[in-house]
């Protein structure tokens, strides 16, 4: 009986302990950093730019494993289909913006990881918008034969950005990595907020 006892005060135990799910959380958050605005071609009365927003991302991987990211990436469904055209997600490493950004980057188990990124999205500014946004604006560096700039982060041009780039056009950060508890493809999907 007492045996008995014994192991049914066992099995309780067992059966009150609460099984914590290991997990991937995310955090992000507009930095104020400055905007920067990527020159595509100029025309007589508008200018075909990216407009750029700051955003710093962090990954917490609650998993007992490392996890391994295989693509980070701008997607406007939330699925795993990139516009070669529309928004893009650029890494922002050493002072500088790189396409392509977060391939293949581990996160250790129980820490995080913290990525500057742009997000980036097409506009055409017309002569007026174009002169204002530029008063100020100082060269950053050139990616493919084309000219970034650092924009003041004013409260004229934040709102100008607002402007432009529609709630539509907003989509989603949208990493894959491999899930550690059954080493199968998995993802993550953040809704874009500003």
């Amino acid at each position: 009986m007492r045996r008995n006892l014994g192991y049914l005060l066992l099995l309780l135990f067992c059966a009150s302990c609460v099984y914590q799910d290991d997990k991937l959380s995310t955090n992000y958050k507009i930095q104020d950093d400055p905007l920067k605005i990527l020159i595509i071609n100029n025309y007589s009365d508008s200018t075909r730019v990216l407009l750029m927003l700051p955003i710093t991302l962090e990954i917490n991987n609650d998993n007992f494993q490392a996890v391994e990211f295989t693509k980070m990436a701008y997607s406007q469904s939330g699925g795993n289909i990139y516009s070669m055209v529309g928004p893009k997600l650029y890494d922002y490493v050493n002072n500088e913006l790189v396409y392509e950004p977060a391939k293949k980057r581990m996160i250790s188990s129980k820490s995080s990881e913290t990525y500057k990124l742009y997000m980036a999205y097409n506009a055409t500014l017309d002569g007026r918008i174009r002169k204002n946004i530029f008063i100020d604006s100082v060269f950053s560096q050139t990616i493919k034969n084309k000219n970034v700039f650092n924009v003041p982060n004013t409260e004229l041009n934040l709102r100008m950005y607002n402007e432009e780039i529609l709630d539509s056009l907003k989509g989603f950060i949208h990493l894959n990595y491999t899930n550690p508890k059954n080493d199968k493809l998995d993802w993550l999907n953040i809704p874009i907020q500003f």
